[in-house]
């Protein structure tokens, strides 16, 4: 127990209380008396020594809170004596009993072998996974300051990454359309090749915003005609349920950190409002009508788009404490409509399928999973635990414990092999596999890396 601060009404100029032997308190201003964080008190202060400061307010806690946990052990050693335990409440009383408010500062500390389990599987995997792996461990899991350009060479050798380079034309735009393309190339009835599924993929792969072959496509996207290939989804019509391109862009931006622009702090608001608005939805019925025997939108409540969930995990502008509860709020009511159907928007005569959230059960256990779900749930949970708000929603909080599991059944690896082409076909939707192929054990590393992106954004590992 840490006696951090006691609010002292007491007279003015003394500098110096003492509780006891043990205790000694020091004026830090004129109304607050407190120990140096080092001062460890192994015995509660009398009360009749807290009572004659007429105390407001203390604040006791610290790093491990088992001298308060009697319930396995009845005693601890401090110092070589042997201590009874109090519990936690019992200590608070003794606090309360004195006329104070008691403020609780606990520092909850892992487990030693759940530190020890990452930290071996974080050792093997900058040994043996791909650079783009060790790059994103390095900068995203470890937060440390290490240069892109020392993998650069490695990740170039990547055919996938020279295939997407191929794209880029001397105006710096990247393939024939902003909304698509598909790596590995794929035979579709539409272009194979576009710009926003080349500058997700180089992110992914861990190209920073002034890397120069990123800088140019970037700033392709800002002149005029930058849309090439566009229809209808490209409207602004909340209404109807179309946010336009403008919402698309601004995510590619956000990929690489670049939300400083007017447009993209408006998105931001824009999928706040559209959050909002469903929060007043009761049920998925109340947002959809039937149009030639298929579910449309009713105008006006549309649900949201993965990319208003991909704008909000990849900014920072728009965190304060009130709104990561709103959007917590909102998430959670969210996955309360869940499962959805499939819903399409209604554009004069025609039906249009949006960029959907998946899976659309969002809060289906983790154990009733087949192979098909497990990309979706990577891809949006991930977004999730970016976003801040995983362990302010009880269903995401849970399915984030569920995935604990998985890891420790697993020795700290991801070890269940979903078949699903999703992981390894890059495009617009899909694609989060970093390693070039799946043989041997690559589709475990990175599996294991997107999971330690998911503990690390959740605040699970420090």
């Amino acid at each position: 127990m840490i006696a951090d601060s006691l609010r002292h009404e007491g007279p003015a100029g003394t500098d110096t209380v003492t509780i006891n032997t043990v205790l000694e308190l020091h004026m830090i201003n004129p109304n607050i008396y407190g120990t140096s964080w080092a001062d460890w008190i192994d015995v509660l202060p009398p009360k009749e020594a807290l009572a004659a400061l007429h105390p407001a307010t203390i604040r006791f806690g610290g790093n491990d809170f088992s001298r308060f946990d009697p319930a396995t052990e009845q005693f601890y050693v401090a110092g070589g004596i042997t201590k009874p335990k109090r519990a936690l409440g019992e200590t608070m009383r003794w606090f309360t009993d004195s006329g104070a408010e008691v403020i609780l500062q606990i520092k909850v500390t892992k487990r030693r072998d759940e530190v020890n389990l990452f930290e071996k599987v974080i050792e093997e995997l900058l040994k043996n996974a791909c650079p783009a792996i060790k790059y994103r461990i390095n900068k995203e899991v470890l937060c440390k300051q290490n240069s892109f350009e020392t993998y650069q060479p490695e990740i170039l050798e990547d055919k996938r990454v020279q295939y997407v380079l191929s794209w880029q034309g001397s105006d710096g735009y990247f393939g024939e359309v902003f909304h698509g393309g598909w790596i590995p190339r794929e035979e579709r009835k539409y272009s194979a090749t576009g710009a926003e599924s080349a500058l997700r993929f180089l992110s992914e792969m861990g190209f920073p915003k002034d890397n120069r072959i990123v800088s140019e496509g970037l700033n392709a996207l800002t002149a005029s005609g930058w849309n090439r290939g566009k229809s209808c989804w490209n409207m602004y019509d909340p209404e109807l349920g179309l946010f336009g391109d403008d919402i698309i862009r601004a995510v590619v931006f956000a990929y690489f950190g670049m939300e400083e622009h007017e447009s993209i702090k408006q998105e931001i608001q824009r999928a706040f409002d559209c959050l909002e608005r469903v929060n007043r939805a009761n049920a998925v019925s109340e947002v959809i009508e039937i149009y030639r025997g298929k579910n449309v939108h009713k105008p006006g409540f549309a649900l949201p788009w993965s990319y208003h969930l991909k704008l909000l995990a990849f900014t920072e502008s728009w965190k304060d404490p009130n709104n990561l509860q709103r959007l917590a709020e909102y998430i959670e009511h969210l996955i309360g409509l869940s499962p959805f159907p499939d819903i399409y928007i209604k554009y004069k005569s025609q039906l249009i399928a949006p960029a959907a959230i998946f899976p659309k059960d969002l809060k289906k256990s983790l154990k009733d999973f087949g192979d098909k779900d497990w990309f979706w749930w990577f891809h949006t949970f991930e977004l999730f635990a970016r976003m801040g708000i995983v362990l302010k929603v009880p269903a995401l909080k849970s399915q984030l414990a569920e995935l604990k599991d998985i890891l420790s059944q697993g020795d700290g690896f991801f070890r269940i092999k979903p078949k699903d082409y999703c992981f390894a076909k890059w495009s617009v939707y899909t694609g989060l596999a970093l390693e070039e192929d799946w043989k041997k054990n690559k589709w475990m590393y990175d599996l294991t890396f997107r999971s330690l992106l998911i503990l690390k954004y959740s605040e699970e590992i420090s």
